[in-house]
């Protein structure tokens, strides 16, 4: 983001103190992950996103009864945060490029992991809840 805000700046969106309003979504997205990550601590299994097969238990209380993972959600709104304090539009491609490799390179490998370990349980909640928002 810092390198298409520096070396392709396309039309400048915000000026200050507009672009102070970036703290705003530095906080929703790190009130995401945060209680996302206390809610896998109090459950007593593992929040790591490389492990899921370690999970002992499906979390699914908290923002995960509005979105299958709430970690990434926070972590766009991080770079939403971003996109918004640079105050050029190029950055802000950088968000749609997010949401695709995250899918294709973590969360659907996560979720066959979770399928596999929880079986129905899991593919209960996966018709309930959606992926993102």
């Amino acid at each position: 983001m810092y390198v298409f805000a520096t070396y392709f700046p396309v039309f400048t969106l915000l000026e200050p103190p507009l672009t102070q309003l970036a703290y705003v979504f530095v906080g929703i997205g790190l009130m995401f992950d945060f209680s996302s990550l206390v809610l896998f601590v109090l459950s007593k299994t593992t929040p790591n996103p490389l492990k899921p097969a370690n999970a002992s238990q499906l979390v699914i209380r908290g923002f995960y009864q509005y979105t299958r993972n709430p970690m990434y959600v926070g972590l766009f709104f991080l770079l939403l945060a971003w996109a918004w304090h640079l105050a050029v539009l190029t950055p802000f491609l950088a968000l749609p490029l997010f949401v695709w490799i995250i899918t294709l390179q973590q969360i659907q490998p996560e979720e066959q992991a979770l399928e596999e370990k929880f079986g129905e349980s899991y593919r209960a909640y996966k018709a309930k809840v959606r992926r993102w928002i």
